[in-house]
C-alpha cells in the first residue's frame, strides 16, 4: 500500500482501520461478557426458583443473547418449550423471569 499510495493517505487509511479495529474489538468483547452475565444472572434465577433445566437454559439464553435485540426471547421462547413438557406452569415462569429481567437490562 505504501508503495502505490501517498505517505498521507496511507496514514488515514491505517488510522481508520486501527479505529475500526479497536472499536469492533470493543463492541464483540461487551457483547459477549453481556451474554455472559445475562446467562448467569438466568441460571441462579432458575436455580433459586427450583425449575429444572436451569443450566441448559441459562447457556442458551447466553449464547442466544449474542443476537441483538431478540436474542433474549428467543431463548425464552426455546427454554420455555424445554420445561414445557415438565410442567407448563414452570414455563411461565421462565417468560416472566426474562420479562423481568430484559426490564431490568434497559
Amino acid at each position: 500500500m505504501q508503495a502505490a499510495l501517498p505517505e498521507k493517505i496511507v496514514n488515514k487509511i491505517t488510522y481508520v482501520a486501527k479505529l475500526s479495529n479497536e472499536t469492533f474489538s470493543n463492541f464483540i468483547t461487551g457483547q459477549c461478557l453481556e451474554a455472559l452475565i445475562l446467562g448467569t444472572m438466568f441460571f441462579v434465577t432458575l436455580s433459586i426458583i427450583r425449575l429444572p433445566y436451569a443450566l441448559l437454559i441459562g447457556v442458551l439464553i447466553a449464547f442466544t443473547a449474542l443476537i441483538p435485540i431478540f436474542g433474549a426471547f428467543i431463548g425464552c421462547i426455546v427454554g420455555a418449550f424445554f420445561d414445557d413438557y415438565g410442567k407448563p406452569d414452570e414455563s411461565t415462569y421462565i417468560c416472566n423471569c426474562v420479562h423481568c429481567t430484559s426490564a431490568d437490562r434497559g
